[in-house]
């Protein structure tokens, strides 16, 4: 592990985006051909996290039709109920070897090139920060419609300021990542984007990263039924947290297997995470 974790990228590749997975199959056989093209790049790499033992034989095959992207699958090998994301994400930043980590659910279709977007707007944001003395660090949030299955695109905006984030690694690492104490539905989205402003990396919109989410009908209507949880927990991330440092020191350290590797294709080998995080 240690000597993966300590390569680097080449020059070219840029972008890690992260991907965590939990029995969202269908949803994802349904995104990946229409993301397909956005993500087939020199400069991007895909880090899947499978959070779950089943899904994978079905998954290979379906990434094998795409040899072109550069595919980083982790996977998590005990069963057990849905949880929050938290760990499974910190998991794939802790993975990821990019300068810039790109973190967006397997099942949303991208509505514009988003990697393209959010890397273009991120410098064009830190020069004008430099330029104003104000530092370089900057993270940026995507839109998102959430749609059913089947649904028209109809006259709904595009205005739910979550489904994608990017940010530098290196400021993930810094405030040790998403708070895995988080185990239920929401909240975690909302923490990190605090927890990101407060050490100094100003999290903006990026209106043009459009996201079309679909889902099941039994999902879309959780889903609205939680408009009002996402409200609170944004409130209570704001009018609660003042500082970015959590106890968390070895976050991302899900006990996974790394099944395929684009640097050097199918590996099925077993790694543990290192204790110190900077390491990649």
């Amino acid at each position: 592990m240690e000597a993966i974790i300590e390569m680097s990228l080449d020059t070219l590749n840029t972008i890690s985006v992260v991907m965590p997975f939990y029995n969202k199959y269908f949803e994802f056989e349904h995104a990946l051909p229409l993301n397909a093209s956005y993500l087939s790049s020199d400069s991007i790499e895909v880090v899947l996290v499978v959070d779950e033992p089943y899904s994978w034989v079905q998954l290979e095959k379906l990434i094998a039709r795409l040899p072109q992207i550069h595919w980083k699958v982790l996977t998590f090998s005990e069963e057990h109920p849905w949880r929050n994301p938290a760990p499974v994400i910190n998991t794939g930043i802790r993975y990821a070897m990019g300068e810039y980590v790109m973190v967006v659910s397997p099942e949303s279709v991208f509505a514009t090139d988003l990697p393209k977007i959010f890397l273009a707007a991120h410098k064009s944001h830190r020069e004008k920060m430099l330029q104003r003395e104000m530092g370089k660090r900057v993270a940026l949030t995507g839109v998102v419609q959430f749609l059913q299955f089947g649904q028209a695109l109809g006259r709904r905006s595009m205005n739910k300021p979550y489904g994608s984030i990017f940010f530098r690694r290196e400021d993930a690492i810094r405030i040790q990542g998403y708070d895995e104490k988080f185990t239920s539905w929401g909240g975690d989205d909302d923490e990190f984007r605090r927890r990101l402003h407060l050490s100094g990396t100003p999290v903006l919109p990026c209106p043009e990263a459009q996201l079309l989410h679909f889902e099941s009908e039994q999902d879309f209507a959780l889903r609205e039924s939680r408009d009002s949880e996402r409200i609170m927990h944004r409130r209570q991330a704001v009018q609660c947290i003042h500082d970015y440092s959590i106890d968390q020191p070895e976050f991302g350290a899900l006990d996974v297997k790394v099944v395929q590797d684009w640097r050097s294709g199918e590996v099925e080998e077993h790694y543990s995470m290192p204790h110190d995080q900077t390491n990649r």
